[in-house]
């Protein structure tokens, strides 16, 4: 089987196919050193090895070439086990080239040269520098190669409170709750601070974080939701009442884009309650005001932004705000898994699915008449 059929195959498996195409696309479409970087922990080394080498295999297969470090926590074996991982690769017949962490201090070229060459680096950091500072030239590497996506591979995978995989953190608002948990241990609050200085303080372009085990790797490369502890710098949502204070071309590009038609003229002159959008315009949803709460009459987050994260974002600051909402999909809209899990119900009725949430039994009805006479905003083409 080919590589990118295989990799359709188990994106399948797992959820939907066309995920698979899209990622891989973007991927494809940056430059190598861009795709992502690869932070193995000595216990995976030393107990997954044969995960870690066929992973690395199939991504190699695929033309990716991800940047593999070692040692930015655990040291003392790191050098041990760049020859290990160098030879493994070698005998799966993959190109790899070991570089030595100290050599890069400002100069990051032999990396891109690496990738460039369709060699997977293997950056190996030793007892020169303490933890904060291998945390630190980390971050500098991933700043000058501006990588996309930066994991981190452990046994135990994601971080979990009380035994519960966390799906996803905050950084800038759920920091200082998470860092309290009394189940973490300091290695797992270590990782955390420091991630956070590379988000926040370290990275000039948005990067994605993610903690998770070797053995779902290719889960939380290729799939929106992913396999593990999504770490996320967060979005800045703006929030108006009006379409004017927005750049309107941006945001029918974003529906349009969304939905894959064309957004009719006069949709703007419609009468509008709020408006949030994402800053850079990768999300966004529109609230229209009614007797009976909110109508959401768009939620649309950008392909790409969803994987960031931004989609949760969004959505939490819109439930901030307003707690009796309704809207309407259409039935085939692969977002309503995620409709069905946040709203307090929903009925099919043909071509739409109506969801609410806050409203009394009273207002259901009701509720459904408005969503379904509402005019269509989007014209397809005809097929």
């Amino acid at each position: 089987m080919e590589p990118v059929d295989a990799i359709r195959r188990f994106v399948q498996n797992i959820g939907r196919h066309a995920e698979a195409d899209f990622w891989l696309n973007l991927f494809r479409s940056q430059s190598k050193e861009r795709f992502a970087t690869i932070v193995i922990d000595a216990p995976v080394i030393k107990h997954a090895f044969d995960a870690v080498v066929l992973d690395l295999r199939f991504l190699a297969a695929l033309d990716l070439t991800p940047i593999v470090v070692l040692g930015v926590q655990d040291v003392i074996a790191a050098s041990e086990h760049g020859h290990r991982l160098g030879q493994g690769l070698k005998a799966a017949g993959v190109n790899a080239r070991r570089i030595e962490a100290s050599s890069l201090y400002g100069k990051f070229s032999s990396i891109k040269a690496a990738t460039d060459a369709s060699e997977i680096p293997i950056v190996v950091f030793d007892e020169t520098l303490d933890v904060e500072s291998r945390f630190t030239l980390l971050g500098h590497m991933l700043d000058a190669m501006k990588v996309r996506k930066l994991m981190f591979l452990r046994r135990r995978g994601p971080l979990s409170e009380n035994n519960v995989p966390i799906q996803s953190i905050n950084l800038t608002t759920e920091y200082d709750h998470v860092m309290a948990n009394p189940t973490f241990d300091d290695r797992e609050r270590l990782l955390l601070r420091n991630c956070r200085r590379i988000a926040c303080e370290e990275i000039a372009h948005r990067i994605m974080i993610s903690i998770t085990s070797p053995l779902d790797l290719l889960r939380e490369l290729f799939t929106v939701k992913g396999a593990g502890t999504f770490l996320k710098r967060g979005a800045e949502i703006l929030s108006v009442n009006n379409y004017e204070d927005l750049d309107k071309i941006k945001l029918r590009e974003l529906i349009e884009a969304s939905f894959g038609g064309i957004l009719r003229n006069d949709f703007f002159d419609e009468p509008v309650n709020c408006i949030y959008a994402e800053e850079h315009y990768r999300g966004a949803a529109i609230l229209c005001d009614t007797p009976i709460g909110g109508y959401l009459s768009k939620y649309v987050v950008e392909r790409q932004a969803q994987g960031e994260g931004i989609g949760r974002d969004l959505w939490q600051r819109l439930l901030l705000e307003h707690n009796r909402l309704f809207w309407r999909s259409q039935a085939k809209n692969p977002i309503n898994a995620f409709y069905i899990k946040e709203a307090d119900g929903f009925t099919r009725l043909g071509k739409w699915t109506v969801f609410w949430k806050g409203l009394t039994p009273e207002e259901i009805p009701l509720a459904i008449r408005h969503a379904l006479a509402q005019a269509e905003d989007i014209v397809y083409p005809k097929t």
